[in-house]
């Protein structure tokens, strides 16, 4: 995983085959690599994750993530994969924010940036 800084917030580029295990990993990273920067938001490129995770195991793993991340960090994610189905992904997102996360889709870093430096509600 490469990292990078945007605009003051940290760019994590994911890579590698996606699973369950490997989404809570991430979680983890990002949870300390903001505890760590004392930043409250993270920018993750996904362009280079291969694969997609069904509804059932997002059911199981997007809590999981968002239980490690924490409800005080805002991840934005950019460059989602196309193999990853709108109506999926979109369940992943609704799941975290119905636990207390804080994960969003954008299609540029600006967007995503824009998004980050809103206060959490």
């Amino acid at each position: 995983m490469a990292e990078d800084l945007y605009d003051g917030f940290p760019v994590i580029t994911a890579s590698g085959p996606i699973t369950a295990e490997s989404l809570v990993e991430l979680g983890k990273l990002i949870r300390e690599y903001c505890e760590n920067a004392e930043v409250k938001g993270v920018i993750i490129d996904c362009k280079q994750i291969e694969g997609a995770l069904s509804s059932q195991s997002l059911f199981k793993a997007t809590p999981e993530f968002t239980a490690v991340v924490g409800q005080q960090i805002k991840v934005a994610y950019i460059n989602k994969p196309k193999c990853w189905p709108p109506d999926v992904d979109q369940f992943s997102r609704d799941l975290a924010y119905n636990r207390g996360g804080h994960l969003e889709l954008f299609e540029t870093k600006d967007d995503a940036v824009g998004w980050l430096q809103q206060p959490l509600l």
